[in-house]
Parts: C-alpha cells; sequence; structure tokens
C-alpha cells in the first residue's frame, strides 16, 4: 500500500512544480507587458507633444531635445535624436512584440505599405520604414526592442518659377 502511494507523491509533486514554473513564467510575462503599456502610454504623449510643438508648424524647426519641446518626464525607454533641422529620429524600446489585431489596424497597415512606408529589419531595431512621415504616430503594433520612426517636419519645396 505504501509503494502505490509513492508513485501519486512524485506525480503530484511534478504536477506541482510544473505549476509554479508556469506560474512564475505567467507573472514575468505580465510584468514585462505592464512596463511595455506604460511605455507606449508615455510614447503616445511625447508624440501628441511633439506634433504639437511650435504651433503645429510643419515648417517649423525640429526641438534639439525633448526638455526644449516641454517633455521633462521621457522614460528611459524613449529616445529622440535631431536629425536635421526639420527633422528627427524617435525611438521606443519595448520588452515584447505585440500580439494586437484588429480589423482598422491591419487596414492602416495595409495602406501605410501602399504609401511607401514598408518595414525593414535591421538588427534589433524595427524601422517604420524609409518613408519620412512629417508627424509622429506610434503603432499600437510593435517589435521587440527598439522601434524607431523617422520623422520631418519640412515636407514641401516652394521654390516655383512663373
Amino acid at each position: 500500500m505504501q509503494r502505490s502511494l509513492t508513485k501519486y507523491r512524485i506525480g503530484l509533486g511534478i504536477i506541482g512544480l510544473f505549476t509554479l514554473v508556469i506560474l512564475a513564467v505567467v507573472l514575468v510575462q505580465a510584468s514585462a507587458t505592464r512596463q511595455d503599456q506604460k511605455t507606449e502610454d508615455s510614447a503616445n504623449n511625447i508624440a501628441t507633444e511633439l506634433n504639437n510643438y511650435n504651433g503645429y508648424s510643419l515648417t517649423g524647426p525640429a526641438p534639439n531635445s525633448l526638455p526644449e519641446a516641454g517633455i521633462n518626464n521621457a522614460p528611459s525607454t524613449i529616445s529622440y535624436t535631431k536629425t536635421g533641422r526639420h527633422s528627427y529620429r524617435f525611438c521606443v524600446t519595448y520588452k515584447l512584440t505585440s500580439n494586437d489585431f484588429s480589423a482598422s489596424s491591419l487596414a492602416q497597415n495595409v495602406v501605410a505599405r501602399g504609401v511607401g512606408a514598408g518595414t525593414n529589419y535591421n538588427a534589433n531595431q524595427y524601422y517604420q520604414g524609409s518613408y519620412s512621415y512629417s508627424y509622429l504616430y506610434i503603432n499600437p503594433i510593435h517589435h521587440k526592442g527598439v522601434n524607431c520612426q523617422d520623422v520631418s517636419g519640412y515636407t514641401a519645396n516652394f521654390n516655383s518659377s512663373i
């Protein structure tokens, strides 16, 4: 009788250990998801501030830094680099790949790729394309690692001859 109970105890111990491992994995994933959500929320707030910087003028110069644009609380997962007088690169680092699926986001990606905003994978960075946007848009669909977007506010050439 004692021998037959030993098999059950070993089996229950293995099941208990497996349950603890699964619980630990779920908790780590939940923490990373929560961090990514905070990062995305901050990125959206910063994008709004940058898009409204300089009176929402598409021809105004880009700020030299985030504090110059009035943004002083950017998390370490967000970086801003001025690349020219009217352009900058905005990068967000995520811990996980998003698996957000919706018909509207799918339609936006199809339209964006149709106008030249294709995707390029380079090392651990995801660039939203070689196409330079005239405003900053934080895509809810992202990849693990660094996701960058180039923004160029000066998009028109007003030199013309009559």
